[in-house]
């Protein structure tokens, strides 16, 4: 079993957040308010847009058109996610089926917000499972899958180093890789394995198979 994290791993988060911040500066909302602002919309542990929304239009003259009018807009552009999507995924993906590895999306944050962007992001059908987590932990999640389902193993895949150092901590069975597409991330420590792209993915796992296979 492989399980997946989605912004960072499948998703250009950095890029869409780029994008999705010029919706806020087109709304009169300056780049440091934004950033204030945002930093105020994740005190649940993960970003809620509709709290970073409100947050940004309250005290303005128009506050709660603008509210209204911004949140529209954010969650008709979380429409367009296919466009972030790494251009190595789906073909990976599609190898991890015809290999009849057996897939699941775990990814944290609003599940509102998050559903809308992997939804459309046009690689969700090529998941057996997807859970979403208004949590910034993954360790209760994935334990509960495991116990459930019983993989004869399964590899986690996560780029950052927090998370990924907790899920080995706490379930040493796991193989535990990060994926590293920019060298400026924080390397994780006691893992399994870190690749920058998904031709290393399939290497690292072409190599696990091979080991339980014998």
């Amino acid at each position: 079993m492989a399980v997946f994290d989605f912004d960072g791993v499948l998703f250009d988060d950095k890029r869409f957040k780029k994008d999705y911040e010029s919706l806020f500066a087109r709304a009169g909302i300056s780049g440091e308010f934004y950033k204030k602002t945002y930093d105020q919309a994740k005190k649940k542990g993960y970003y809620d847009p509709r709290v970073h929304v409100k947050v940004a239009a309250h005290g303005k003259a128009t506050g709660s058109v603008m509210e209204k009018h911004l949140y529209a807009r954010l969650l008709e552009f979380t429409r367009k996610t296919g466009n972030y999507i790494f251009p190595d995924v789906k073909e990976f993906l599609t190898y991890l089926g015809e290999q009849r590895i057996r897939t699941i999306l775990l990814s944290t944050g609003d599940p509102v917000f998050q559903n809308q962007k992997i939804t459309k992001s046009g690689v969700s059908n090529l998941f057996d499972q997807i859970i979403i987590i208004p949590d910034t932990s993954k360790v209760s999640a994935l334990h509960a899958w495991i116990k459930k389902e019983q993989p004869l193993s399964t590899v986690f895949i996560d780029d950052k180093k927090g998370v990924l150092e907790e899920v080995k901590r706490s379930l040493s069975s796991v193989y535990v890789v990060q994926m590293r597409r920019e060298s400026t991330m924080p390397a994780a420590w006691h893992i399994d394995g870190a690749v920058h792209d998904f031709a290393g993915l399939k290497e690292f796992i072409d190599d696990w198979k091979k080991e339980h296979s014998g």
